[in-house]
């Protein structure tokens, strides 16, 4: 009679543990969404903002990439979007912006890049 209740106490502290697990793994799984929609959000609007530019509608890529450096300020690859846009626009401070930025980022890759573009343009017309 007393393993039969030993067992049965046992039983009850597995269903009390099993509850445990349930509830941290739903919190694990609903951070790590809250987390990834931020980045999904961040994906759509920069293909929201290259389909704008390849429209040749700058105004509205140029708020898209504005709105991408808000929620990311740390990636780089918006800025130089944004200079692209710049460019299209014939924005030289827009452009000397953030060929500034893209340095200060330690991103002299990308800047040299953008700058390069900008002066082909410049030769071009």
């Amino acid at each position: 009679m007393q393993a039969e209740q030993l067992h049965v106490i046992d039983a009850n502290i597995f269903k009390g543990k099993r509850k445990i697990v349930f509830f941290v793994c739903v919190i694990v799984l609903l951070a790590g969404l809250f987390f990834t929609r931020g980045k999904l959000y961040v994906i759509y609007l920069s293909l929201k903002a290259s389909s704008a530019t390849n429209a040749g509608n700058f105004e509205k890529a140029e708020a898209l990439y504005q709105e991408i450096i808000t929620l990311d300020p740390k990636a780089a690859e918006p800025y130089w979007q944004l200079g692209v846009v710049y460019i299209s626009t014939n924005n030289e401070l827009g452009v000397s912006r953030q060929i500034v930025k893209l340095k200060q980022m330690g991103r002299s890759d990308l800047a040299v890049s953008l700058r390069k573009l900008f002066q082909a343009k410049e030769v071009r017309y």
